[in-house]
């Protein structure tokens, strides 16, 4: 097909692939029982839509989460716990700082607030990376930071994204168990992937 039909078929494909990844997210969330399945069910879309952005449309999709989502459940999880608990710690400091009126302590919350801001950006970046590259756990949170400071506009086009997404999403809720966790994936994997360029690390070989 082509010219315009072939654009909306083309269309309606690419929104009906990301409706099945969603569904699958949220299936595997609840296996689970979210608080462990977020992380590898995360990392199993991303990992599909990461095959998608490489031209690799036949990949079998269900098969492919399902082994990713087993492969990588430790270490997702682990890297989520170091997450999870960063952002607790920046989280309880801010709160404590914030209370007091002294001017070191305003000089303390302005620090906090950016080591907040990049804890955001490096979380933006930890999904891609982490199916993207080989690496050892602490190597990824490493690595993301690096990326995040070494490719600024990549990082801009990135918090511009996830804001847009969120900001679309807010307006049409209805959408958000539909398209929310794929759309949001396809987003930040096609922007990381402009920054995937350094030939010393391994790439993952995905199934």
């Amino acid at each position: 097909m082509s010219g315009v039909s072939g654009k909306i078929y083309q269309l309606c494909d690419w929104l009906m692939k990301l409706v099945y990844v969603n569904l699958l997210w949220i299936i595997f969330m609840m296996m689970g029982l979210f608080v462990f399945g977020f992380f590898p069910a995360t990392t199993a879309m991303f990992a599909i839509i990461r095959k998608w952005i490489l031209q690799d449309m036949e990949v079998p999709v269900f098969k492919t989460f399902w082994q990713q989502y087993k492969q990588d459940f430790v270490q997702a999880n682990l890297i989520g716990l170091i997450m999870i608990s960063i952002g607790l710690f920046l989280y309880v400091d801010l709160r404590f700082f914030q209370s007091s009126p002294h001017f070191f302590v305003h000089m303390m919350v302005f620090f906090i607030f950016t080591l907040l801001f990049i804890y955001f950006v490096v979380a933006l970046y930890l999904f891609p990376i982490f199916v993207h590259y080989d690496l050892k756990t602490v190597e990824y949170f490493k690595y993301a930071l690096i990326l995040s400071i070494a490719r600024p506009i990549q990082t801009f086009f990135m918090i511009a994204g996830f804001l847009t997404v969120l900001l679309i999403f807010r307006y049409i809720p209805g959408l958000i168990p539909i398209l929310f966790g794929s759309v949001m994936s396809l987003i930040l994997m096609k922007v990381a992937s402009l920054s995937f360029a350094n030939p010393i690390l391994n790439e993952k070989e995905l199934c």
